[in-house]
């Protein structure tokens, strides 16, 4: 082969060399702002997913909080009603005691006296007005802001006491009265008594208020303060106001 020959070669081999060899390229401006981009994004996804982690675990705290939170207040809703069935308990206590403290007790109203030899007075007060001969184990006034303080006398017996409440009715026309000694409960029920009578005879129906009972139409009735309703008598049967 001669040098021609070899030169020749030499060149096309060159050629084919440079048309098939990889060439080193850049890539171009847009593509490396995509990337750019692309990284970017990836990046705030990194991000975003790190805060709904966090996110997730702060509402699995506040879940937990609030369930211990809702037993705290059922835990405090169920001591109220303890609570509020021993305050039953014992107001029922209470009024049961008062009761029988006063069950022979009477309250004369409107009776004139000077403040002194009151028991003697309250005796003679029954004896000719109300027509029982009573011999009263103790007496005492309490001030009101009317002129005539009220007198509390208690009946040395329960008969004569009934006897004196049944007679009460020759005072008809004057300014004294007797009414029973009741505790404050006994009060409200009576005041209710009282407006459930206006109601009735504003129906033109016929009502008479007694001690803890009314009648309405000659039917007895008397009045739960815990469901606040009339109940009739030996029936048991609850009327609607």
């Amino acid at each position: 082969m001669s040098d021609c020959d070899t030169d020749d070669y030499s060149t096309e081999d060159g050629k084919r060399k440079r048309e098939y060899s990889p060439r080193e390229t850049r890539p171009s401006k847009k593509a490396q702002r995509t990337h750019t981009k692309k990284i970017s994004i990836q990046n705030d996804m990194e991000e975003l997913k790190s805060m709904l982690k966090t996110v997730m675990q702060d509402v699995k705290h506040i879940k937990t909080d609030q369930k211990a939170y809702q037993e705290e207040i059922r835990s405090i809703r169920e001591e109220n009603v303890k609570m509020r069935e021993k305050l039953l308990a014992l107001e029922r206590k209470v009024e049961r005691i008062e009761k029988k403290e006063r069950k022979n007790n009477i309250v004369i109203k409107g009776l004139e006296t000077d403040g002194t030899n009151i028991k003697e007075k309250a005796e003679e007060f029954l004896k000719k007005l109300v027509g029982v001969e009573v011999r009263l184990e103790s007496v005492y006034q309490v001030q009101t802001q009317k002129a005539n303080p009220l007198i509390v006398a208690k009946v040395n017996n329960w008969q004569k006491k009934m006897l004196i409440m049944k007679n009460k009715k020759n005072l008809k026309g004057r300014k004294e009265f007797i009414e029973d000694d009741m505790t404050n409960m006994a009060r409200e029920t009576q005041w209710k008594l009282r407006q459930i009578a206006r109601e009735n005879r504003a129906m033109r129906k016929t009502a008479k208020v007694m001690y803890q009972k009314i009648i309405i139409d000659g039917e007895g009735w008397k009045w739960n303060p815990e469901d606040e309703v009339l109940v009739r008598e030996k029936t048991d049967e609850r009327a609607k106001n």
